[in-house]
């Protein structure tokens, strides 16, 4: 990804805009805050939140609908890219 600009976060998450370096295509990055996943109980707790946490983006990736956030990629290290949102950007 190229030109990153960090944009703002949301609740566990950071995140950028940025643009695809192939398509150009304007892009979300969602990177997890790990500082404040490291607030979140013990080990054993932090551990099925992350786990639980990339299901879920797993299954959202699956979902093609207007009012629900397009995944493209999903990294294994909680980091994902989507479709830049109208709402992310105040337009």
């Amino acid at each position: 990804y190229i030109d990153q600009t960090p944009l703002l976060n949301v609740l566990c998450w950071k995140v950028s805009l940025a643009r695809h370096k192939v398509t150009n295509e304007p892009v979300s990055l969602w990177e997890i805050d790990y500082d404040i996943v490291q607030s979140i109980g013990n080990r054993n707790e932090r551990e099925i939140f992350l786990t639980e946490t990339l299901n879920s983006i797993m299954m959202m990736r699956r979902i093609c609908h207007p009012g629900v956030l397009k995944i493209l990629e999903v990294s294994q290290s909680f980091k994902f890219c989507s479709r830049t949102n109208k709402l992310l950007l105040n337009e």
